[in-house]
């Protein structure tokens, strides 16, 4: 369970960072062309990683309730929560773009397919 708390730490790491950066979506135009310098572009396969990436700290959530450990599980909330705005900021960003939609939906499903079938194979059910 230790590694998984340094994962979270270090996600939420990365979007505390994330979230104070001019963000540009590929195929977006930044709004101040000064600063273009200073800005980065988020492609649809970062989004995929993302979404996978949460529904596995999801799925991790889940288990630390059901085990009873709910210090990790606010850990865990916290790292979901910020994951989530920084999404909701990238798609407020990029309004028409859906193919970023497409790939962070394409990515949650992947990581809850892919959480479920570890879990399942770890109990020895598959």
């Amino acid at each position: 369970m230790r590694k998984y708390l340094i994962l979270c730490v270090i996600l939420e790491l990365m979007v505390i960072t994330g979230c104070n950066l001019n963000i540009v979506v590929v195929g977006g135009v930044p709004d101040d062309q000064r600063n273009l310098e200073n800005s980065f572009r988020v492609s649809p396969l970062i989004l995929f990683a993302i979404g996978a990436l949460e529904l596995v700290i999801s799925t991790l959530w889940t288990k630390s309730v059901s085990d009873g450990k709910f210090l990790i599980s606010g850990v865990i909330t916290l790292v979901n929560v910020l994951i989530w705005c920084y999404v909701i900021q990238l798609f407020v960003q990029e309004l028409n773009n859906m193919s970023l939609v497409a790939s962070y939906a394409g990515g949650c499903a992947f990581g809850n397919v892919t959480s479920a079938y570890y879990l399942k194979k770890k109990r020895g059910q598959l």
